[in-house]
């Protein structure tokens, strides 16, 4: 296997196969978006795996975030993102090797932990759990049409500078006790608000929310709460109220398995997944137990 980072000009082939190997993945805006934002102080950095020949097998990106804990220390991660093995290379160890390589590279820019987001049916799970990675459980779960309606109010905001900084107190304070991604105000705009569907800020009672439209679904990005039961009746609020105004189902993501007990059952389609964390270095400062992962901090 020939091993290239961050090859020049290869944006629109690296697009290609990450088309070729998940069907729509998206197009030149959906690249720039995941690969090309302004969100951090490193870049990404693309990682090519080529035959003999030169030909592509495989390729993977890393795109790096911050965490910080309930002590206010702050850790770099980096993230495995972008991931594709064309169908002739599966079974070759090459998403393997992927791993191996990508934990030199954080390494090396002393970044002490490659993560990554997967599904439980994915092979790239086991491949990253027989790596070493810590699996943190989380859920993805889709409504259906025998969720109930109810009668909650919801009410659309502006998008205006005074809401989007209301809200981001309101992330920073939900989320001030525990593990969590780390942005700056307008780091919070980029990866929440400035999204490539469209999206809204509504109000829950008194609670608040970030939902995204695609054109299949409804994401709900971020939901403020006081507790869980909040918490579920905020979620339910807000399915209620796109399949009255938009006739779409939602999707939510979270890292809060108490959340279980209230939509793992029937009226919601199920997904289980990992957030998986492997150290890159001997050096074990795990700080990651408890963390709050919303749909919102996903690519």
């Amino acid at each position: 296997m020939k091993i290239i980072i961050n090859p020049k000009e290869y944006s629109d082939q690296y697009l290609f196969n990450l088309n070729k190997c998940f069907n729509g993945w998206g197009d030149k805006n959906n690249y720039d978006w995941v690969f090309n934002r302004d969100l951090d102080e490193y870049q990404s950095d693309i990682i090519l795996i080529n035959n003999e020949n030169n030909q592509p097998l495989a390729g993977s990106a890393i795109t790096y975030r911050k965490i910080v804990n309930d002590d206010g220390i702050e850790q770099q991660i980096g993230i495995m993102t972008g991931s594709w093995t064309l169908p002739e290379a599966r079974g070759k160890g090459c998403f393997t090797k992927m791993i191996e390589v990508s934990k030199k590279v954080c390494l090396e820019k002393n970044v002490r932990h490659l993560t990554a987001f997967v599904v439980q049916t994915n092979p790239s799970y086991r491949r990253l759990q027989n790596a070493g990675s810590i699996l943190i459980p989380t859920s993805h779960y889709i409504s259906n049409s025998s969720v109930s309606l109810t009668d909650g109010k919801i009410n659309i905001l502006l998008k205006d500078s005074k809401n989007q900084e209301m809200i981001y107190e309101r992330y920073n304070k939900l989320h001030s006790t525990i593990p969590r991604f780390k942005y700056t105000f307008e780091e919070f705009i980029k990866q929440y608000i400035n999204r490539l569907s469209n999206t809204e800020l509504i109000k829950i009672n008194k609670d608040f929310a970030i939902i995204e439209e695609t054109e299949t679904i409804v994401k709900i990005l971020l939901v403020t709460y006081e507790n869980m039961s909040s918490c579920r009746d905020n979620i339910l609020d807000i399915i209620s109220w796109v399949k009255s105004n938009m006739s779409k189902e939602t999707l939510f993501y979270s890292s809060n398995k108490e959340l279980d007990k209230f939509f793992k059952h029937d009226k919601f389609e199920y997904i289980p997944g990992f957030f998986t964390v492997l150290n890159t270095s001997v050096q074990n400062d795990f700080i990651f137990e408890g963390i709050n992962i919303n749909m919102g901090d996903k690519m």
